[in-house]
């Protein structure tokens, strides 16, 4: 696919989070239900299927990861759930029966604990809870779950290298966790696991079993954490994107492939607002606050809707049509789906004129021609 394509069959269900696997990726509408679609080239003609065993459950997040087959949900008791296609050993691991594996289980060993965030790895997952704790479960080779061990885990609270601060969010992905932690005084971010190309930030290869400090981060006010495959990503409160770990396909985003050891900033982005970030296998998109995507990295399936390069060195404007303002941006191995606003001139809106709080097929005068992969119009 040359350029972002609307795919209008979605625009009922009211997208308001999209996560993707490895086959396929979920829809959580505004309503709370989660529905799952599988991958497919022709935007018109899609599979929605809903997640039956939440049907009766108020969702508020979704979590995947676009190398697994497993998802996790939280709901708005504080309950996680969890489903999916696991290896064997993490089948066990979850205490889940194979043949059940489409059915959503509560996750086992959070009794009591209100949970507010969640994400998934590709072998392992990740909660926090109201009070700031962070726990892990799963694969632990690599020092992954911040246990101190490369043991595998049930469910089990995470490191002990960050006592006195509550998690604001972690990210997980393949070989280390990242963690933003925040008290009273100051924001901290905490890694570990593998090190390898210095993807930890710390100047160094070496991993470690514990969270320890970013030492380059101290005062920077980070909001959010973001792992690829080897490298790493932290977006500040004003909007700076820093990057670091392996180079090669410009995936760092600073117009080289050298590896970078410590968090760098990405110059490219210089004076702009960076509000939202996704990460591919081998690429990235940034969305700014006045609703631009821009995205750098490779580019060999034409994931950043251009087929004249085989990667961007540089974060550069991905093509949006006019009017459109994107609000988050979802990539999967080699996709990127966006959501966006729109002013509507529908049935329900017409009288308002503003942005309404359904979803809907828009024939307002900025929709008739889009060019997106989702649709929402929001308040």
């Amino acid at each position: 696919m040359k350029k972002p394509l609307a795919c209008e069959s979605l625009a009922e269900y009211g997208v308001e989070q999209i996560c993707a696997s490895e086959t396929s990726f979920l829809l959580l509408c505004h309503t709370g239900k989660v529905y799952t679609v599988p991958y497919k080239t022709d935007t018109h003609s899609i599979t929605v299927r809903a997640v039956e065993g939440l049907m009766d459950k108020h969702v508020e997040k979704v979590a995947a990861h676009y190398e697994s087959k497993q998802f996790l949900a939280l709901t708005s008791s504080g309950e996680v759930y969890g489903w999916g296609h696991p290896d064997p050993t993490m089948s066990k691991l979850m205490q889940v029966d194979p043949s059940q594996s489409e059915h959503p289980v509560l996750v086992a060993g959070l009794d009591g604990k209100v949970i507010v965030d969640i994400r998934q790895g590709a072998s392992y997952s990740a909660v926090i809870t109201a009070g700031g704790e962070l726990y892990t479960w799963g694969r632990g080779n690599y020092g992954r779950l911040g246990h101190g061990t490369s043991e595998d885990e049930i469910v089990s609270l995470g490191g002990d290298g960050s006592e006195g601060h509550r998690c604001r969010c972690s990210v997980c992905t393949r070989m280390r966790t990242r963690w933003p932690s925040t008290d009273r005084v100051q924001c901290a971010v905490y890694s570990w696991g593998d090190g390898d190309y210095g993807k930890l930030g710390r100047g160094g290869s070496d991993g470690c079993k514990t969270p320890k400090l970013v030492d380059k981060l101290q005062g920077v006010d980070i909001i959010r954490a973001y792992c690829g495959p080897q490298f790493s990503i932290a977006l500040s409160i004003t909007g700076e994107i820093y990057t670091w770990g392996k180079g090669d396909n410009h995936r760092l985003g600073h117009g080289s492939e050298e590896h970078v050891r410590y968090p760098h900033v990405v110059e490219a982005l210089s004076g702009k607002k960076v509000v939202y970030v996704s990460v591919g296998s081998m690429h990235c998109v940034a969305v700014i606050n006045k609703g631009e995507v821009y995205s750098w990295g490779r580019n060999d399936q034409m994931q950043q809707g251009d087929d004249q390069l085989l990667w961007k060195p540089e974060p550069s404007l991905l093509y949006v049509s006019d009017g459109k303002q994107v609000t988050g941006a979802v990539c999967g191995q080699s996709q990127v789906r966006c959501l966006h606003t729109c002013l509507c001139s529908c049935r329900l809106c017409s009288q308002s004129q503003v942005r309404c709080p359904h979803t809907c097929l828009c024939s307002c005068r900025l929709c008739n021609q889009s060019q997106l992969s989702w649709l929402r119009c929001m308040k």
